[in-house]
């Protein structure tokens, strides 16, 4: 809880273009992990890992006439 510090920061980004674009960057990529297409991808591959397969019917000899 430091305002100066605060304003000493706020003053860095101010100046230092690459560093805020760095920045951007850094929280763009953070926040894409949290938007729904991910987390419904991520979601369904855990539940098909987790649901066993579906069991196949067993075989029948064809029925001969």
């Amino acid at each position: 809880h430091d305002p100066q510090a605060l304003a000493d920061r706020i003053r860095r980004l101010l100046k230092d273009k690459a560093l805020r674009d760095q920045m951007g960057l850094n929280a763009r990529r953070h926040a894409e992990r949290y938007a729904w297409s991910n987390i419904v991808v991520k979601m369904l591959a855990l539940y098909r890992g987790l649901a066993p397969e579906r069991p196949q019917p067993p075989c029948r000899p064809a029925l001969m006439a």
